[in-house]
């Protein structure tokens, strides 16, 4: 028998299975649990050598077709299967993914297309963080972008040793398994950038062996893990000139206030001397982590949160806690973190209540940036409302500039006046002012309420929500009224008078939940909200549209809407138990207002559950 078709004994309860991949054995009784299962060929030998009747669930590090390749006749046999979260799609929808994947024209440089030519049902996904339970064991789950953008690496107590499964992040010498698969622009090296990351988590996890998916098994972690970020710092380095972005380091402000001006937003601590800690924003890690999720991302994907800064501030600050956080506003580089801050720091969420919403039903909006993991907000705080954390003074206000979802926070730091801005100031040679993006809902007064809420501000420091903090010159700020007045007058001058709100604002008409999910055979509620900006009521009707076998009860709907005021009109909507079209269609609301036709200016979208 040759050594590749022999199940290698690594501990008494762990096997190595040499195939496409290494398969991992994981033996409890006469039950089994397999990591990459490879072409599958594993099945043939556990009973025979091994004594196992049974596997109850094959884990994946990655979705590369040598991983998965045979997966199918151990599924066909009872095996369940749970899979990496950001990677899911490219198992149970890979035939859908193949036939659909960009040939001409395509920059995305990326290994998608190395994942399975048929479709593999999932029966769990390996959610970052969180831990997979079987039969008494405990994996946990940790992010280790490299390889691919969703790579997981699983990390187990097994006979008395720290385990971890790393898949193709690296092999023995800490060398890698490939450098194509490090491209995912055209010409880039994203991936060394991301497996340097990888690297620097796992040396903190007390490792007592590696076992990839590739070479040798690995008894000397630390070595090998540091040899890999070093080889991917050297990667990175001759590729662009630049050292990785993940070895900036946190600035601090004062004795109290810590800033992180690296990372894709600029993030803040404000540190008590008991230990506890207050953040102002937490997002995306660094420009890598947040850019391969957007001009390389398929169309499936969902940005990746990965774990940044928490350690440092526990380290070299001293916090024990981080008892709050306060999101400038909800755009996804900004709040990534803040979910996985709830779940494993138990923190609150404190902001304004024009910004709870989006917060806590990110699919209801159709707003630029989102990010999609829902944010529970713990407190709620009035335009204005003045707080008080640990002896901290701060005060928040409903800050409208770059998206009617932000708020300003002003607290009082060792003394000196801090205002955290977020995206609604910016600074440039003329002084400060604020972005306009009209799709994430802007008005014709935003600015302006922005403007007066400046006034009289005398911040000594500003912290704003990209780049590094600076003390405003004299009058700095009056500069925003400038550009506030200005702003007004090419409104004037662009738009017709009586267009100017709607050219403005793509939201005064919406339907929500934008997205919305609804069995076959089933009903989902949902609401059409239209916005009168004109100086006199209006009467508006509503008729829904939407595919075959989809209706409406009822059908359309007519109500007075006052002067500058909102009407909500509901509706319900069904789709046939005999629907067969597509698991994703559009739906739009026809808007007529006076007697003036609009057409269907809002759509949504249905996700049928089949």
């Amino acid at each position: 028998m040759s050594q590749q078709n022999k199940l290698e004994s690594l501990s008494e309860h762990l096997f190595r299975y040499r195939d496409t991949c290494n398969a991992y054995v994981l033996k409890k009784g006469k039950r089994a649990l397999i990591i990459d299962c490879g072409t599958g060929e594993v099945h043939k030998r556990l009973k025979t050598e091994a004594g196992i009747e049974a596997v109850d669930w094959l884990l994946f590090t990655h979705h590369h077709r040598d991983q998965s390749q045979g997966a199918d006749a151990l599924a066909s046999k009872g095996a369940k299967v749970a899979v990496p979260e950001y990677e899911r799609y490219l198992f149970e929808n890979a035939a859908r993914y193949m036939g659909e994947r960009w040939v001409y024209d395509s920059y995305n440089d990326r290994g998608t297309a190395n994942t399975r030519i048929t479709d593999l049902p999932v029966n769990e996904s390996l959610l970052d963080y969180e831990v997979f339970s079987w039969r008494g064991y405990e994996f946990e789950i940790v992010p280790t972008p490299g390889h691919t953008l969703g790579s997981s690496t699983l990390l187990a107590q097994i006979d008395g040793a720290t385990v971890a499964f790393t898949g193709d992040l690296l092999r023995e010498d800490g060398r890698f398994h490939s450098l194509h698969d490090l491209e995912y622009g055209y010409g880039g090296c994203e991936g060394a950038n991301l497996a340097a990351y990888s690297a620097l988590r796992l040396q903190q996890q007390s490792l007592d062996l590696i076992c990839p998916s590739h070479g040798e098994v690995i008894d000397d972690p630390d070595d090998a893990l540091s040899n890999l970020f070093d080889n991917a710092r050297s990667w990175h380095r001759w590729k662009t000139g630049h050292d990785l972005p993940c070895t900036h380091r946190p600035v601090q402000i004062s004795d109290h206030l810590v800033a992180f001006p690296f990372s894709v937003c600029s993030w803040y601590a404000i540190v008590s001397d008991d230990g506890h800690a207050l953040l102002v924003d937490h997002g995306t890690h660094d420009s890598v982590h947040f850019t391969s999720n957007q001009a390389y991302r398929e169309w499936w994907e969902t940005q990746r949160y990965v774990a940044h800064g928490i350690d440092e501030l526990r380290k070299r600050f001293g916090v024990e806690s981080i008892d709050v956080v306060i999101p400038t506003h909800y755009h996804d580089d900004h709040v990534a973190g803040i979910h996985h801050l709830q779940r494993h720091h138990g923190t609150q969420v404190w902001c304004v209540e024009q910004l709870k919403g989006v917060l806590e039903r990110p699919q209801d909006y159709a707003e630029m940036c989102l990010f999609p993991k829902p944010v529970q907000v713990n407190r709620t705080l009035g335009d204005g409302e003045e707080f008080e954390w640990h002896g901290f003074q701060g005060q928040v206000w409903h800050f409208p500039g770059q998206t009617e979802y932000h708020q300003l926070l002003m607290l009082t730091v060792d003394g000196k006046q801090v205002l955290f801005t977020g995206d609604s100031v910016i600074r440039n040679a003329t002084g400060v002012d604020s972005p306009v993006i009209f799709r994430n809902y802007h008005r014709f007064e935003s600015h302006e309420e922005c403007t007066r809420k400046l006034v009289g501000l005398r911040p000594n420091l500003i912290a704003p929500g990209h780049g590094e903090v600076w003390a405003p010159l004299a009058d700095e700020l009056a500069s925003f009224k400038r550009h506030t007045q200005q702003l007004q007058t090419l409104y004037r001058h662009l738009l017709p008078e009586d267009q100017r709100w709607q050219g403005i604002n793509p939201f005064w008409v919406r339907i929500t939940p934008y997205q919305i999910d609804v069995k076959r055979g089933k009903k989902a509620k949902l609401t059409v909200r239209v916005e009168n900006f004109g100086d006199e009521p209006a009467q508006a009707k509503v008729a829904m549209a939407g595919a075959r076998q989809t209706t409406f009860d009822p059908p359309e709907r007519e109500a007075r809407i006052g002067a500058g005021a909102t009407k909500e009109f509901r509706f319900e909507l069904s789709i046939s138990q005999r629907y067969r079209g597509l698991p994703r269609v559009a739906i739009a609301a026809d808007l007529e207002m006076d007697g003036e036709r609009y057409g269907q200016v809002a759509e949504a979208f249905v996700k049928v559950e089949m």
